[in-house]
């Protein structure tokens, strides 16, 4: 018998909005459809309460580095006792957790994008043509919102391409 489908939702932020939300979509994914990732012992985390609204497990499905960006340009001049940039990391961290507490899934997973060429690149090849590079100190602080997630039992997802 297979488990119940999976009310998926994807967490993203609007370019014309200040704040992220949450977009809910019925799909016909399993739980055993999903793959996952080892950064967090190959599950997606599980949460130890069941959503009121809903008698299907719930997915967050959390764009990383948009949240990162967000959280990037939200928070100005947020640093660590060494100096170091944190801004990305705080506002990340903060937006993962209030997520978890208001929304409560039953599976929660981050993905992330990977350096190099996308298959969008070979559709159009002006794709991201026109965006600035990423600032630096946003770039320091992507292995301390991985690790953050990892810390959080959040698995991440990144696929080459």
């Amino acid at each position: 018998m297979r488990p119940p489908p999976l009310q998926a939702a994807v967490m993203s932020a609007a370019p014309s909005s200040r704040a992220a939300h949450a977009r809910a979509r019925t799909s016909g994914m399993t739980a055993n459809d999903i793959l996952t990732s080892p950064a967090a012992g190959a599950r997606f985390f599980p949460m130890n309460t069941q959503h009121e609204t809903s008698a299907r497990p719930m997915l967050f499905l959390i764009d990383g580095n948009s949240q990162m960006y967000r959280a990037y340009h939200a928070i100005r001049g947020l640093t660590g006792p060494g100096g170091r940039s944190t801004n990305a990391v705080y506002g990340f961290v903060t937006m993962l957790r209030k997520l978890i507490a208001d929304q409560r899934p039953q599976f929660i997973a981050c993905t992330f994008d990977l350096a190099g060429p996308t298959f969008r690149s070979s559709l159009a090849a002006d794709y991201k043509a026109n965006r600035p590079a990423m600032p630096g100190d946003l770039a320091e602080q992507i292995p301390l919102v991985h690790e953050a997630c990892e810390a959080m039992g959040v698995p991440l997802l990144a696929c080459q391409g």
